[in-house]
């Protein structure tokens, strides 16, 4: 971290505003801090650790005391810090609580609270990084890496406390070193480490506990008792076997007899059922003979079929021939009628010959006057159309100047309406932002009594929270007391306990003699280590909860305050927020919203006019133009008529009066070409119909002559056909034609009946085969006693069941014994790895929480390395500013082993060769001894990959205490940083600091305050 900007106002002894600009010092990073006694050299670096974290340098003065008393009391008390930290740049601006001047009563005060802001600049603009003072502060915390206090060993300096880092007790040198190295991963190895630890451990007792049950399931007090009654089972086992293979073999036995009876039952029923249906099919015989002698006739009545049916078609063929030859004679009489009267309409139509003449003259002349008539009528048309054209255009006029008279009225009407509403809505906007002023006001107000309302929980909350404080300061305070006197008590109980172990004549294990006149006898009660840890591990819970209660408090005390603060902002704008005050302040919103309402609709409805009046100007010319448009289409009009009138009547003079109508022309003409064209008509049909009746009378005779042939020919084959029916018939012995058709039968029914002839035979010789085949067994068979043999079958079942159930239930016992001792097996083989892996993970674990020689765990282990680093960088500087005497070094040998150790410091003296604590050194010997291992702390962090950058040391005081050489030594080191880019500033009123350091911040004092001045040289 390195300050780059730092404005104070009201702060200290500075009355008004001052900044300094530490971005001016360039490369020249080691500068002097003076000025007389009181000026406010210290402030400065107050001022700072007050912007990071809300306290002073020193840790004793209270943020409100910096108030400036020399300050005007309208100015805010407030420090401003702008700093980097590595490449980025933030900004801290923080005020304290303080008493403000009230805006409305005239001489009083109102308290504002605690603000803070933190910024960070993001591509040249600053983003809002955490506000509100504890959550600055936290974020302060986490940026740097280390809390007030430690940032007062590491980077400040206090005037007098310089000494804290040197002589600073294990933990608290522990948890300095934690936040500057981030240590924080070897802690969660040995927090891992421990859960791992104490995992394996909770899996060898979950194992315990499971074999403990099992065996307890099973009623079995070891696993050798489970071994024994796995082989007494295993030889009942082999007799239960035994039995159930001899009821097996009878059950079998019994089983084959009854099938062998079963067999024999079958076998003879078989036999009856084979009588019992041979009978019935020779019950069917004689039926079935006569179906037989019925097939015979069928099939030669079948023979016979196919000469019936060609006499069929002979008689059908020579019935169509005598139908078809008379309707032949009928057509040939119809035809010579229809030829006749064709010949008799042609002669007729014939006779009409003048008249189509005269038909075609009418039609020629017509043709001949059509395109003068319809030339006429298209004249006639036009002067139709110019004459209405003429009177649209007249009308047109009439009705555009009245449009435009109307449009000027409306105009004038509209402008006057439009003078009127402007002169309404003038006010409109002054009176909508009074609204909007008294609106913001009473939403202020009513803000005001929402907050007024809140205040009192919030307080309600404070006093529960400082008083759940109090209550933990007591508990821990009463810890504190029991955790002294248990100390006490252990203490003296140590001798009691050393003389307890010892025996005559062998070495006390304190002094080494041998003697023992007077043994330490135990007269309290003894305080045991875990008595003694339990105390402590009481405090420490009576200390967490106490910064948990303190922390609620602070919290609802940033909630009252943080309420108090914008009450008080908003009151500055609200005025009276009583009960009076909001109902005047109502009625005037009610009454601005009444004018504003009226006044916005008069606005409104002047836009509205302006724009109908603009559209009404524009009708009003539109109006003109359209008016002196239709006078000049009138004009058009006119002369259009006159042109079309002179032609028609020059045309009409050469046409007759009676055609000049081109409809009527036309319609006549129309008439002329139908009589025309039917009279022609006429004579073409009678032509055609008599051409068409003398072909259809030659073609009926024709037909006539074929129908004759025909029936001649089928009245042959009909004959023919009947003598091959008689002829077929004595052939298959049938005495006519009523026997043949009795006989005969479909082709289906023949098929169904010699299926069901052939059926029977072959059921019949089935029948008597079968009744053969079954009545040799069973004639040598006797009929066996059914009952007797399942009875005998069931009993040698039952038999076997039981054999089997003994057998099952005492193997399902052994596996379950088996399995039991294979699950316990299992856990044996489960216990041996978790002992396994607890032999070394558990070691392991025990080592790195400090149950080792040295009583360090991993992390103090790492952090007396890394301490190791800083003491070597530390003596370097050490030894060269005192001469080559004193070397800091970490204590190896642990005196108290009840506490951790490891991180203890003392002092090799080289001119003794032997060590001593580091609070024995002298305040000279102690500044030089403190100033080296703040440096030698900041050269190691910053090497460190991931270290905390300490960019900036501040020193206040102590080199008074230095003879000239030291003090040269001192100021070198000091210069050595200025080159490694470091930011050392110095506070001191040696005087030969002031004529060795050129760069200078100079602290003057003033009546009206203190003021800073950096000079460069």
């Amino acid at each position: 971290m390195k300050p780059l900007y730092l404005k104070l106002q009201a702060f200290g002894p500075f009355a008004a505003t001052e900044t300094i600009d530490f971005t001016r010092l360039g490369d020249q990073a080691f500068f002097l801090i003076h000025g007389p006694t009181g000026a406010g050299k210290t402030t400065l670096l107050d001022a700072i650790c007050f912007a990071l974290y809300g306290d002073t340098s020193g840790g004793e003065r209270s943020a409100q005391d910096m108030r400036s008393a020399n300050a005007d009391p309208a100015l805010r008390t407030e420090v401003t810090l702008e700093f980097s930290l590595g490449a980025t740049r933030y900004r801290v601006t923080r005020s304290p609580t303080q008493d403000r001047p009230s805006p409305r009563a005239a001489g009083g005060f109102v308290k504002e609270t605690a603000k803070a802001q933190l910024d960070a600049q993001v591509d040249g603009e600053w983003k809002s990084h955490a506000s509100q003072p504890v959550r600055v502060t936290d974020a302060v915390r986490v940026l740097l890496g280390f809390d007030s206090a430690q940032f007062r060993q590491v980077i400040v300096l206090p005037q007098g406390r310089f000494r804290e880092l040197l002589t600073a007790d294990s933990k608290a040198r522990q948890s300095i070193l934690e936040r500057l190295f981030q240590t924080e991963l070897y802690r969660r190895v040995e927090e891992l480490l421990k859960e791992q630890a104490a995992s394996i451990r909770r899996e060898a007792e979950e194992i315990s506990v499971r074999r403990k049950t099992l065996l307890e399931q099973y009623q079995l007090p070891s696993e050798l008792a489970l071994d024994e009654r796995i082989a007494a089972h295993r030889e009942t086992l082999t007799e239960l076997e035994r039995r159930e293979a001899l009821a097996r073999a009878g059950s079998e036995a019994a089983q084959a007899s009854l099938r062998k009876g079963e067999l024999e039952s079958t076998q003879i029923k078989a036999w009856k059922e084979a009588e019992g249906a041979y009978a019935v099919l020779s019950a069917r015989v004689p039926a079935v003979d006569t179906d037989r002698a019925r097939l015979q006739a069928a099939r030669r009545a079948a023979q016979v079929t196919p000469v019936a049916q060609l006499l069929e078609v002979a008689r059908q063929d020579q019935t169509a021939a005598l139908a078809a030859n008379a309707a032949a004679g009928t057509r040939v009489a119809s035809a010579s009628r229809a030829a006749d009267i064709a010949t008799g309409a042609l002669r007729a139509e014939q006779a009409r010959g003048e008249a189509r003449l005269a038909a075609q003259r009418t039609v020629a002349k017509l043709e001949a006057i059509l395109p003068q008539a319809r030339r006429l009528g298209v004249l006639r048309n036009g002067v139709a159309l110019a004459s209405t054209g003429l009177a649209a255009a007249q009308v047109a006029l009439t009705a555009k100047a009245k449009a435009r008279d109307a449009a000027v009225a409306a105009a004038k009407t509209l402008e006057g309406e439009l003078e009127l509403a402007r002169r309404d809505g003038a006010n409109a906007q002054a009176l909508q932002l009074q609204l909007g002023l008294a609106r913001e006001r009473a939403t202020r107000v009513a803000r005001c009594r929402q907050l007024d309302a809140e205040l009192g929980p919030l307080r309600e909350s404070l006093a529960a929270a400082e008083a759940g404080a109090s209550r933990a300061t007591q508990t821990r305070d009463t810890a504190r007391v029991a955790m002294r006197q248990a100390e006490s008590d252990w203490r003296f109980g140590q001798a009691a306990r050393l003389a307890a172990g010892v025996k005559r004549g062998e070495p006390c294990p304190v002094c080494g003699g041998k003697d023992h006149p007077a043994l330490a006898q135990q007269t309290l009660a003894l305080v045991t280590d875990e008595d003694l840890d339990t105390t402590r591990a009481v405090l420490q819970h009576a200390d967490e909860a106490l910064a948990d209660a303190q922390a609620v408090r602070q919290k609802a005390e940033a909630n009252v305050a943080q309420c108090q603060v914008r009450l008080a902002d908003l009151r500055e704008g609200a005025g009276d927020v009583s009960d009076a005050g909001v109902q005047a302040l109502d009625q005037e919103i009610q009454t601005l919203t009444a004018s504003g309402a009226k006044a916005e609709a008069a606005a409104t409805r002047a836009e509205r006019l302006a724009a109908q009046t603009i559209q009404a100007r524009q009708a009003q010319e539109s109006a003109e133009a359209a008016v002196q448009a239709a006078e000049g289409a009138l004009r058009t009009a006119m002369h259009e008529h006159a042109q079309q009138d002179g032609e028609w009547r020059a045309a009409s003079a050469q046409v007759p009066e009676d055609s000049r109508d081109p409809d009527v022309v036309t319609a006549s003409l129309e008439a002329a070409q139908r009589e025309a064209g039917a009279l022609e008509a006429a004579l073409q049909a009678a032509q055609g119909a008599e051409r068409d009746a003398v072909a259809l009378l030659a073609g009926a005779n024709a037909a006539l002559a074929a129908a004759r042939e025909a029936t001649t020919r089928a009245e042959e084959r009909a004959a023919q056909r009947e003598a091959a029916f008689v002829e077929a018939l004595a052939t298959a012995g049938f005495a006519g034609a009523d026997d043949y058709r009795a006989a005969s039968l479909a082709d289906d029914a023949t098929r169904v009946l010699d299926d069901a002839v052939r059926a029977f035979d072959v059921d019949l010789a089935r029948a008597a085969e079968w009744r053969q085949r079954t009545a040799e067994i069973g004639q040598a068979l006797q009929t066996p006693d059914m009952p007797a043999l399942l009875a005998a079958r069931d009993a040698a079942a039952v038999q076997l069941e039981a054999a089997i159930r003994q057998r099952s239930e005492l193997a399902a016992v052994r596996d379950a014994l088996l399995q039991c001792k294979g699950l316990l097996d299992s856990l044996a083989a489960e216990g041996r790895d978790v002992e396994t892996r607890y032999a070394v993970l558990g070691r392991l674990s025990e080592v790195a929480n400090g149950n080792n020689p040295r009583r360090m765990t991993f992390q103090r282990f790492v952090l007396a390395t890394l301490l190791d680093e800083v003491l070597e960088a530390a003596s370097l500087r050490l030894l060269r500013m005192s001469r080559g005497r004193y070397a800091l070094q970490r204590v190896r040998e642990q005196g108290d082993q009840r506490v951790a150790g490891g991180l203890d410091l003392e002092v090799f003296d080289h001119d003794t060769g032997g060590t001593r604590p580091a609070n024995t050194l002298s305040g000279g010997e102690g500044f030089l001894a403190s100033l080296s291992l703040a440096l030698g702390l900041a050269d190691v962090v910053q090497s460190r990959a991931g270290g905390i950058q300490l960019d900036t040391l501040f020193v206040d005081e102590g080199f008074g205490t230095l003879d000239p050489e030291s003090l040269d030594f001192a100021i070198r080191t000091l210069l050595d940083l200025q080159q490694a880019g470091r930011l050392v500033g110095i506070i001191s009123h040696v005087t030969e600091l002031r004529e060795r350091i050129d760069v200078r911040l100079e602290v003057r004092p003033g009546v009206a305050g203190s003021q800073a001045v950096l000079r460069l040289p």
